[in-house]
């Protein structure tokens, strides 16, 4: 909440992140695939598009300069894309997603037990 940009969404959408990748490892049973994710993402937005990541300024060193366009409800403003609705509505399928995955994995057959 004390980066530059920080907003109710962006918490927001670093909460749902969080539970994402928490229902990711439980699938899973390890980190590795987490912290793959969390490196890809956050490198794709800096060091490829040279956007902000978490409110923090992207480097020099992208391999493109690119720019947030439009509200910054949408884009994330100076937080980034993380900040953004649309990462919302992105986090809360892939939750979905995800969770029909587990209770499908998990869900015990039923039994013809009179």
């Amino acid at each position: 909440m004390f980066n530059s940009g920080a907003t109710v969404l962006s918490f927001v959408n670093i909460t749902l992140s969080g539970f994402f990748f928490a229902l990711y490892a439980i699938i899973a049973g390890n980190i590795w695939g987490v912290c793959g994710l969390h490196f890809g993402w956050n490198y794709a937005l800096s060091g490829i598009f040279g956007l902000n990541v978490s409110g923090e300024q992207s480097t020099d060193c992208s391999l493109f300069l690119s720019h947030n366009i439009g509200m910054d409800f949408f884009t994330g403003g100076d937080f980034g894309t993380e900040g953004g609705f649309i990462t919302t509505m992105f986090l809360i399928c892939v939750i979905l997603i995800v969770s029909i995955i587990y209770i499908k994995k998990h869900k015990a057959p039923f039994s013809n037990k009179v």
